[in-house]
């Protein structure tokens, strides 16, 4: 059997597809996006060959659940300037679209303390316990968003794009250069062994950031309740990565830079949790990246 297309539906425009085995109840769970800026289109080719891919593995060979969100902030890629798709920037409040993100790190006070009375659990348990928390205080910007005055609408779009990330393990946003560029990828400490998955030549290693991007709302409070735990005496990586590729030049979709894009997202795929078992014609390959910066 093929795995189940489980829901397709439409937020703020965008085709939501989500795939797993309809045996397997609790497994891992990778959101893939693209097209976040509108004139970085390359993901948007990675993702159409990835909705390919899926739909020829058998049920019993995805262990997980992969989220596809292609052409994820519609109203970005319709920015226009005559023919030049500008789509970095919302025009109406002249925010970066990847800038805006709400994360519970910033919000949170308390962490020592949380890490302080699970510091016994077994990490699992203190995941979905963190987990509850960082919802119910994302749950809180909805009342906001429902009041008279509501909110700006990137707060609006920010919303309605994290909510779907909530539950997530992984998260892998497919960007290009705005311009020109290579491929390459942006990853997280702790997180260096996974990046040779992805087997692109170069990497920048995030060790310094405070900029609201997704990945960071998506990851950074998994880091620092890492952080409060170490504090404390007890180390702990919790099963959560996140990672922005790359993939070329902006408003075009250059075959080499797609291409790469795919492979490395169907490699990473068989190695993280989500457990694609499908071979792909040979074993799960590994790549020391050639070059690791750290950010500047």
């Amino acid at each position: 059997m093929k795995p189940l297309l489980l829901l397709v539906k439409t937020c703020l425009s965008k085709l939501y597809l989500r795939f797993k085995n309809p045996r397997v109840n609790r497994c891992g769970e990778c959101q893939i996006q693209s097209n976040l800026h509108g004139a970085e289109i390359a993901g948007n080719a990675v993702i159409h060959q990835l909705i390919s891919f899926l739909q020829m593995v058998k049920d019993t060979d995805l262990t997980g659940e992969v989220w596809l969100v292609p052409v994820c902030n519609p109203m970005g890629t319709n920015e226009r300037s005559h023919v030049f798709s500008s789509g970095r920037y919302c025009v109406y409040e002249a925010k970066d679209w990847n800038r805006i993100f709400w994360y519970y790190e910033k919000e949170a006070d308390d962490l020592i303390a949380f890490a302080k009375s699970q510091l016994h659990f077994d990490i699992e348990v203190v995941r979905q316990n963190y987990l509850s928390k960082i919802k119910d205080k994302f749950g809180e910007l909805l009342d906001k968003i429902n009041s008279p005055s509501s909110v700006p609408y990137t707060e609006l779009f920010r919303y309605q794009l994290q909510s779907l990330s909530l539950d997530a393990d992984y998260l892998i946003d497919l960007h290009s250069a705005s311009n020109q560029g290579i491929n390459y990828l942006y990853y997280f400490r702790n997180r260096e062994e996974s990046a040779k998955y992805f087997l692109l030549e170069h990497g920048f290693l995030l060790d310094k950031y405070d900029g609201d991007a997704f990945d960071e709302a998506f990851i950074k409070p998994w880091l620092a309740l890492e952080d409060s735990f170490q504090q404390l005496g007890r180390k702990i990586k919790f099963d959560v990565e996140a990672w922005t590729l790359e993939l070329g030049t902006g408003m075009q979709m250059i075959p080499d830079s797609v291409a790469k894009g795919v492979r490395g997202v169907k490699n990473y795929l068989i190695d993280i949790d989500v457990k694609i078992k499908y071979a792909l014609s040979k074993p799960l390959i590994r790549r020391k990246l050639a070059t690791s910066l750290h950010s500047f």
